[in-house]
């Protein structure tokens, strides 16, 4: 049958097949749309960490190709797409191969394709996506199932056919998407949004590979005037037996970086205010390390909330390129 949205899709596509997918994949995005915007502000449907952690049974440290596994939620910027990705290959001896799976069942772009599982938010491989992590940041995440064979090298295979742009095996059967040919096509803003979506893993692998080659950071790192946490050490969340909230203040460019603790969440809030006074979003996008070498989030609408023992002696600033930035102390409230 052909529908409004065939006829829209045909515009951008070349065969009735291609505007055929086409069509089905603007449905779903039209329908996901749809939902979040119901959906907006309503706790219920956003992830909870801590329920997936239970549900997935935890952090699994073991990585294989073939995996299946949920990243940590500090590595992505949207809360409400779950972060599935497939481990596909090891790269080398510190890093593996991933790709990212998209929100919808059917393939976009001709660098997506089915991954067989028919499972929801893993219907979809984005092979363009696809990116080196080191394994140290891996072992953050949840084991959730694994990927056929087959599918694992057809994925590696695309993976290269989109860098590189090698020829695909004759082999190669698994369903992809048509071509980008128009600048109006939406399917450029979903590309967009994915890169976007996945900034802040991009800026946690170049962070932790220039923090590895320098462990010491003897010149950029923060060393905090008092402990954050509820260790032994930490009197600031202390006074005279009653927990009661501190903070500490930094000097960033021509900003502020305020720090402050909640003993009762046990978590430390980084915020910035500009010269003024004021919550600035200057430093979206820049990256926390903790105790030297542990990528911690990335600060989103100006601030970012910790746990306390990330940042509980030290912590690096860095940009979204993984440069350390000068960060200097203004006073201990």
């Amino acid at each position: 049958m052909i529908t409004e949205m065939n006829v829209y899709a045909s515009l951008f596509t070349d065969t009735p097949a291609d505007a055929e997918l086409f069509a089905a994949w603007l449905d779903e995005r039209e329908a996901d749309r749809e939902i979040l915007e119901m959906a907006s502000g309503d706790e219920a449907v956003r992830v909870d960490s801590r329920v997936l952690a239970n549900a997935c049974s935890g952090y699994s440290p073991d990585i294989a190709p073939r995996q299946i596994r949920i990243l940590s939620k500090r590595y992505v910027t949207d809360p409400q797409v779950v972060p599935f990705v497939a481990v596909i290959e090891k790269w080398d001896d510190d890093m593996w191969l991933i790709a990212p799976f998209s929100q919808y069942a059917t393939p976009a772009t001709p660098g997506e394709m089915d991954s067989g599982t028919g499972l929801m938010g893993r219907q979809v491989i984005q092979a363009w996506n696809a990116r080196t992590i080191q394994e140290r940041l891996l072992s953050k995440s949840f084991l959730c199932g694994e990927l056929d064979p087959g599918i694992t090298m057809e994925v590696a295979a695309l993976f290269r056919n989109q860098l590189a742009g090698t020829e695909l095996p004759e082999t190669f059967s698994a369903r992809r998407g048509p071509a980008i040919a128009f600048e109006a096509d939406p399917r450029r803003d979903y590309v967009m949004e994915n890169i976007l979506r996945f900034q802040p893993l991009s800026t946690a692998v170049k962070a932790t590979e220039r923090a590895l080659a320098d462990r010491e950071h003897a010149i950029q790192k923060v060393l905090l005037s008092r402990s954050f946490g509820k260790g032994a050490t930490a009197s600031l969340a202390y006074a005279a037996g009653t927990e009661r909230s501190v903070t500490e203040k930094y000097k960033v460019g021509e900003s502020e970086l305020w720090l402050t603790y909640d003993p009762e969440q046990d978590v430390v809030l980084m915020s910035f205010y500009d010269a003024e006074g004021e919550p600035t979003r200057e430093y979206d996008g820049y990256a926390v390390m903790g105790q030297g070498i542990d990528f911690v989030g990335t600060f989103m609408d100006g601030s970012l909330s910790v746990p306390a023992d990330a940042v509980s002696k030290n912590f690096t600033l860095t940009n979204p390129d993984g440069c350390p930035v000068e960060v200097c102390k203004v006073e201990v409230g």
